[in-house]
């Protein structure tokens, strides 16, 4: 009987040391305030007359799967001038959710985390050409429950639309998931190719490898063309990819520097360079230690 009791005794205190272990990594594991991914977008400033829709961009963050607030505005430190219209309603594909008994559960789950979408607009006004090559980095976020919350989301360079194909006129081009893209122009006049470079090339200089007809961009410097000759740009993902890169969102769009007949230095965008954490698989455990590793439980 006694031998009964002690074991009795020592599983409740196993139950209740359990219980109690279960509850303190549950509260452990609970986000104080969304966290804000890191975004590096060069993004073109809407146009007078232009739809605004096609300047949409996306920030991301990640909150407790059971918070049911979400983003309606957005304000930028850098750019009091501009105006943006925020919201977690994609108007283009609708909000992703799982509809329950009791609650909308936003994002994409991740065990107790969801990984929530931003969808931002930028208006046009009569300000707005003003913030060529500006950077934004600091946010205020407004929540559906007036909560305020400043976060860093990164690196978003704005520039003024700059399309032309005067000398340079793009024909062929393509895209694979494995991170390659490629793109062909014809050479419309003689010119030299001077450098390929972007406003974020610090920031994603160690993400994308681009080559200019086989030659590293890094060593372009006066290759000539001549007129009825074809430019090809190809450009790779590099892997793998860094830990703090899986939970970074990419889009640069670096610009090919040339030399005109004229001795002027006109330039031509690229594009295609995405890299999307959404596209990646993972799993619940990941977001976990990126959370812990950036001191935010």
């Amino acid at each position: 009987m006694a031998l009964n009791k002690k074991i009795l005794a020592a599983g409740l205190i196993l139950v209740i040391l359990t219980l109690s272990g279960s509850i303190f990594f549950v509260y452990y594991c609970r986000l104080s305030e969304p966290v804000f991914l890191q975004h590096y977008y060069e993004c073109q400033l809407p146009a007078d007359g232009t739809d605004n829709g096609e300047n949409m961009f996306e920030l991301h963050y990640l909150a407790n799967r059971s918070d049911t607030k979400e983003v309606t505005g957005i304000t930028f430190k850098e750019a009091p001038g501009l105006n943006f219209y925020a919201t977690e309603n994609n108007e283009r594909g609708g909000m992703v959710f799982w509809k329950n008994n009791t609650f909308e559960q936003k994002g994409m789950v991740y065990g107790r985390y969801s990984l929530r979408t931003v969808y931002v607009n930028m208006i046009y006004d009569s300000n707005t050409e003003q913030y060529d090559k500006s950077q934004l980095s600091q946010g205020t976020f407004l929540f559906s429950d007036g909560r305020q919350v400043n976060a860093d989301i990164g690196k978003i360079v704005f520039y003024k639309q700059d399309y032309s194909n005067q000398y340079l006129d793009s024909y062929s081009g393509s895209s694979s998931s494995d991170g390659t893209s490629s793109v062909s122009f014809n050479v419309k006049t003689d010119l030299s190719l001077k450098k390929i470079d972007s406003l974020l090339r610090t920031e994603a200089d160690h993400l994308y490898q681009i080559k200019a007809d086989g030659i590293d961009s890094k060593e372009i410097n006066g290759i000539q063309y001549s007129a009825g000759s074809t430019l090809n740009v190809t450009s790779k993902l590099k892997t793998p990819l860094g830990y703090g890169d899986q939970f970074s969102f990419y889009n640069i769009k670096p610009c090919i520097f040339f030399k005109t007949p004229e001795g002027n230095i006109d330039t031509v965008r690229l594009y295609n360079f995405e890299y999307n954490t959404m596209n990646q698989n993972f799993t619940w455990i990941q977001i976990f230690k990126y959370l812990e590793g950036k001191g935010k439980l």
